[in-house]
């Protein structure tokens, strides 16, 4: 997920969480200046997931409001 920093303060982003195990977010540590982008790679392990999935990442930031959900939305489908 791409985002830019819109404000006029730094960005910091205190934490990132999924709603399950097999979802795993990585997030900036550093401030984001303002107008500067950033990224928060998801990682999605979908063994043992079939079906339609929607994961969802909860950002914790100094932003208004300060937190944001992030949904990583897709189908699992057996590969024959």
């Amino acid at each position: 997920f791409k985002f830019k920093n819109t404000g006029k303060t730094p960005l910091i982003i205190s934490n990132a969480t999924a709603t399950c195990g097999c979802t795993i977010p990585e997030y900036p540590t550093k401030p984001i200046p303002p107008n500067a982008e950033g990224t928060i790679k998801v990682v999605f392990n979908s063994e043992g997931k079939m079906g339609l999935q929607d994961k969802v990442v909860t950002v914790t930031s100094n932003a208004n409001p300060s937190t944001t959900f992030l949904h990583l939305i897709g189908e699992v489908i057996e590969k024959k």
